[in-house]
């Protein structure tokens, strides 16, 4: 296991996911990480000491900070699936209503 500083840019980790064991915001802009040892480290990461990783896990949960887990991010990814494929079916039925009203307008055409 390796340990990092990563930024967070418009919300998202800068890091594969499929790579995070654990993680913990400490801002809006930066987050400690645990990646699996074979994760392809980034320039804009910093590396850390496991002891300089671990003082920013909170030793309760009434710490404020935001823990990360891989179980967090799997239902993270879930979700974004969830609406994607919400947004195509909403996609699909615009479409469907135009070709429609396409056919009507040629129909009435000839």
């Amino acid at each position: 296991m390796k340990f990092f500083k990563v930024p967070i840019l418009n919300g998202i980790l800068d890091i594969d996911y499929k790579d995070m064991i654990e993680g913990i915001s400490v801002g809006d802009n930066t987050a400690y990480v645990a990646l699996h040892d074979d994760a392809r480290v980034r320039e804009s990461w910093g590396e850390v000491t496991e002891e300089e990783f671990r003082q920013y896990l909170p030793k309760n949960n009434d710490s404020g900070q935001e823990i990360i887990t891989q179980d967090m991010i799997n239902s993270e990814l879930l979700l974004n699936q969830a609406e994607l494929i919400e947004k195509i079916n909403n996609i699909d039925e615009t479409l469907a209503v135009v070709l429609l009203e396409l056919v009507e307008v040629k129909i009435n055409v000839i």
